[in-house]
């Protein structure tokens, strides 16, 4: 049974990593220009960037995003269940 489960995850890990291997081969040449315009500040950058690293430095990004929120939020509860909080020695603080 243990041997089913780990064989049915390896055929998906592989699927998702052909899936976006295949992805960044056919697409790598493509490229784009990026510019930001604010009131206050406007930039363009002078070389054109890959998309499919675009892509990967945003999902990377955001992953990195997530995980440090769920640290904190995680640290968060932790010093709740452990007394903390306001500090005041009133059960309904």
């Amino acid at each position: 049974m243990k041997h089913a489960k780990l064989i049915s995850v390896l055929t998906a890990v592989a699927l998702v990593a052909g899936a976006i291997s295949l992805f960044i081969i056919q697409n790598y040449e493509r490229t784009t220009d990026l510019s930001i315009n604010l009131i206050v500040y406007n930039t363009h950058l002078a070389d054109p960037v890959s998309v499919p690293l675009l892509l990967i430095g945003t999902f990377l990004a955001g992953g990195l995003f997530g995980l440090i929120a769920g640290l904190v939020l995680r640290g968060r509860r932790r010093g709740t269940e452990m007394g903390g909080g306001s500090g005041l020695d009133d059960a309904w603080a």
